[in-house]
């Protein structure tokens, strides 16, 4: 019998859902928390050090506020300085820095560093702050909700979304816009019904209501079945959608329309859209990226947004594999190749306000 036991568990085990963090002892920083309306967020003023438990590397990381990688109170966030430029850094878990071993050796504080030495050498007096609320697992919807929730008290002068990994492969894996953990909140939520109880209890509680019907005894019950929940609900909400358009359109349409909002929700201020490089040969990929520009450069925000294509870049330029810790997430050389990528684009941004400031 406890042989026939031990080969159930090492099943059961084999076919655990979910990311690795949620079967260990304690959560780690990468542990989500649930948020109303932007999802999952990593542990908040969480300091990790010691081996990564996705990149098998050592690490030393700071969390702050929700989650994000700030060192201000973001619900109540300092008045910005007179010549202070603004860049808010939106995206998932390769845009928020995972891979870098410490905080300062990811590419929104070196972009920072980075920048602001060659203001000062070139004669400027802004100086460049990027503040970073990209979210781990995140699609670009979750970011849009994020800075509705907390971007408008930063004043930013310009957004960068360092994007697209999540837009297509979440989507492609759900064949939907539903998050990651979307389903699992959804399945929770149907497991909590009585009309989903199983026959048995719904028998009994014509005898005994006050326990299989509305019991915390009864919740329990029907929780049993969550996971058969959870993928009912996945397949449920997966229907709702077109089967006849292809992923990659249908990805695209969407990612467009969470960028859109972006920038009508902040009218004025540019928006520098970052196709993040990954270490895979992906046309899908490639595809999706130009579909995605392509409605943009069509749509009524064109003015105020620059592409730029770190994914050709990287590719152009051979820094595979070394420059990633794994298909997604840049390593400390990989962040270091990010900032000077992006520092130039960066700052013609802080030197056309500046001149506008003078004019």
């Amino acid at each position: 019998m406890l042989y026939i036991l031990s080969l159930y568990d090492k099943t059961v085990a084999r076919q655990a859902l979910g990311f690795h963090d949620l079967w260990l002892d304690k959560p780690t920083m990468r542990t989500f928390d649930f948020y109303p309306y932007t999802g999952q967020h990593i542990q908040a003023h969480y300091h990790q050090v010691g081996p990564d438990t996705w990149s098998n590397q050592d690490f030393d990381v700071r969390s702050g506020d929700h989650g994000f990688f700030v060192d201000f109170p973001l619900d109540t966030p300092p008045a910005k300085q007179a010549n202070e430029f603004r860049l808010v850094l939106i995206g998932g878990s390769s845009a928020q820095g995972w891979g870098g071993r410490t905080n300062d050796d990811m590419f929104y504080r070196r972009l920072e560093q980075q920048v602001n030495r060659l203001l000062a050498e070139r004669g400027r007096a802004t100086r460049l702050r990027v503040i970073n609320l990209a979210m781990g697992g995140a699609v670009s919807y979750q970011n849009f909700i994020a800075l509705n929730l907390w971007g408008h008290r930063l004043d930013p002068d310009a957004i960068l979304s360092f994007s697209g990994f999540n837009e297509l492969l979440v989507y492609s894996g759900n064949r939907s816009n539903l998050y990651v953990f979307g389903h699992y909140f959804g399945g929770f939520a149907l497991s909590q019904r009585f009309a989903e109880s199983p026959a048995w209890q719904k028998f009994l509680a014509r005898y005994y209501p006050g326990i299989f019907r509305y019991s915390a005894l009864a919740q329990a019950i029907r929780s049993l079945d969550f996971v058969d929940h959870a993928e009912r609900y996945y397949h449920d909400y997966i229907s709702r959608f077109p089967e006849s358009e292809h992923t990659r359109a249908a990805a695209a349409r969407f990612y467009v329309h969470a960028l859109e909002s972006i920038m009508r929700d902040f009218p004025r201020i540019p928006l520098l859209l970052v196709s993040q490089p990954f270490n895979e040969v992906r046309p899908d990929y490639e595809d999706f990226v130009e579909m995605a520009v392509q409605m943009l450069k069509t749509g009524a925000y064109s003015d105020r947004l620059e592409h730029l294509d770190a994914y050709s870049y990287w590719k152009r330029n051979d820094f595979f594999p070394g420059s990633l810790v794994d298909p997604a997430h840049l390593s400390n050389k990989g962040h270091e190749l990010a900032s000077d990528f992006l520092a130039e684009p960066v700052i013609r941004l802080v030197s056309e306000m500046e001149d506008k400031r003078h004019r």
